[in-house]
């Protein structure tokens, strides 16, 4: 691998377990922190070594086409909210105000209750703190960059500036790393891997037309279904919606994918729990599989190839630390899970689940036809995204939105795998009925960027700027519906952090909660 592509890879690791290890050394006890930030620096030089290392693709080679994609994908970011350069989704209500918390208060950030105003008293009873919890990971590198600034002075809204450029350039990078490890992955300089990174969803627009007999304009159009629970999100979708989430899962995926061997898979993939618990769960699946296809020709010298410091100790302290540290978060809100057909027993649920599933993702199996059952993630991918929507969690069932993140991405590199092999083999027929679904599906994503584009132009800085409250830490607003989704989804009062696993054995001790 030629020295630029190794730096680029490099990048890659380091931009997924560098705020891991700012997490571990601001929240975990110092002993804790240090003894896990040693195996993950360990195994990242395994993941680096490991990675596929030929010069097919280069990033030396074909400026114009890295330049080009460079300039399209900052483009995108540009118009995602991310940075407040531009108009923000519904979710940015408390997206903007995590990332402000996280660059001003120290780490761990806790809250002194007897500030807030009376109608937040109301709900946190006697409590006098309360600790921010939340997959909050992706944030710390830039929220890292404010915390520096107001420690040498700098005015609040030079810092507010400078925090808001780093964290759009640090998006711009994680997506640019992902879309460089797709590249190389599938071999190909083509704008087909760009436009489907960016634009790849669900054939959600034709389904939308149908029900509400109109083009879509400024929406949302992905709960055509009418009900609260099913949804599969596109690309730009999971960018302007859950960015937090899906930018770092796209990239262990694509770094995953270029795995020589799998003495490094199951730990690298374990990763993900840092960044998204629910995308976790999709993720646990597709690492055994990946790891059942390498390390040998018989399936008990692939196990035992897999059985190694990196695929062992580091899922290990990545489910205790993490795991107990979202379990303060899944204690203390209302989770609200269920399985669709218990809670809706209505035969027309059945029927949505089966036009939902055809529309979201089996018209591309079927183009596929039994090129699929070739790719080794095929049968994973596809049990998945069929199992997914049959379980309800979170108010607007994050679950099936974001446990379905890395599966959806592996569908995506599928069809375009698909796309390039029909091409090479001169099947020019199937190429093209590949290329019509995809360019149906990407019209979703057209959707949500048309809205973003089209608000940013009209719609003043004042009033696209989604906020409701400058800070938890002071939550200034008569809405009680916002309030209660603060304190239920990110804040854990001080009498049930004290009772916690995560409070007795690895919290960072404070005397702002002792």
């Amino acid at each position: 691998m030629k020295k630029s592509d190794k730096c680029m890879v490099s990048f890659a690791v380091i931009y997924i377990t560098l705020p891991i290890i700012m997490f571990l050394f601001g929240w975990i006890k110092f002993p804790i922190a240090l003894a896990v930030s040693l195996l993950l620096v360990f195994m990242a030089v395994s993941v680096i070594k490991n990675i596929e290392t030929d010069d097919e693709i280069t990033i030396r080679e074909n400026a114009g086409f890295w330049l080009f994609s460079l300039v399209v994908i900052a483009v995108w970011t540009l118009f995602s909210g991310i940075g407040n350069f531009s108009y923000q989704t519904g979710d940015y209500v408390v997206r903007n105000p995590m990332f402000r918390d996280l660059g001003t208060y120290n780490w761990p950030v806790i809250y002194d209750l007897s500030i807030q105003p009376d109608i937040v008293k109301n709900y946190t009873g006697n409590a006098q703190s309360a600790m921010y919890a939340y997959y909050f990971t992706w944030w710390l590198p830039a929220a890292l960059i404010a915390k520096v600034l107001y420690f040498l002075g700098v005015e609040t809204f030079r810092v507010e500036m400078a925090a808001n450029s780093a964290l759009y350039l640090w998006a711009v990078l994680g997506l640019y790393l992902t879309f460089y490890c797709l590249v190389r992955y599938l071999k190909r300089y083509s704008y087909w891997i760009l436009s489907g990174f960016i634009l790849f969803g669900g054939l959600d627009f034709p389904a939308f037309l149908i029900k509400e007999m109109r083009i879509p304009v400024n929406g949302h159009i992905e709960w055509w279904t009418g009900v609260g629970y099913f949804q599969y999100s596109a690309n730009t979708t999971q960018l302007y919606w859950v960015f937090n989430q899906s930018i770092s899962v796209w990239l262990i995926v694509a770094v995953l994918l270029l795995l020589r061997n799998n003495k490094t898979q199951a730990g690298w993939a374990s990763l993900c729990v840092a960044y998204s618990p629910f995308a976790t769960i999709g993720m646990v699946p597709i690492a055994l599989v990946a790891i059942l296809h390498k390390g040998g020709n018989k399936l008990k010298d692939r196990i035992r190839n897999a059985i190694s410091v990196e695929n062992t100790l580091i899922p290990m302290a990545m489910a205790v630390v993490f795991g107990l540290f979202y379990f303060l978060q899944l204690s203390a809100g209302d989770i609200n899970g269920g399985w669709v057909f218990k809670a809706n027993p209505e035969f027309k649920t059945f029927t949505i689940y089966v036009v939902f599933i055809i529309v979201e993702f089996l018209v591309y199996f079927y183009v596929m036809g039994k090129t699929a059952g070739k790719y080794k993630f095929y049968a994973v991918t596809l049990i998945e995204l069929l199992l997914f929507p049959l379980y309800k969690s979170g108010m607007n069932n994050d679950f099936t939105m974001r446990a379905s993140v890395p599966a959806l991405f592996i569908l995506m590199v599928m069809c375009l795998q698909y796309v390039f092999e029909m091409e090479t083999a001169g099947q020019k027929k199937r190429r093209k009925a590949m290329l019509i679904c995809l360019l149906i599906g990407y019209l979703t994503s057209c959707v949500e960027i048309q809205r973003n584009v089209s608000n940013t132009i009209k719609i003043s800085q004042q009033d696209y700027i989604n906020e409701e409250v400058y800070s938890f830490g002071c939550m200034q607003t008569e809405s009680e519906r916002q309030i209660l989704i603060n304190i239920n989804q990110y804040m854990v009062l001080e009498d049930e952090l004290k009772a916690s696993l995560f409070y007795k054995y690895l919290l960072k001790q404070s005397d702002r909660y002792n």
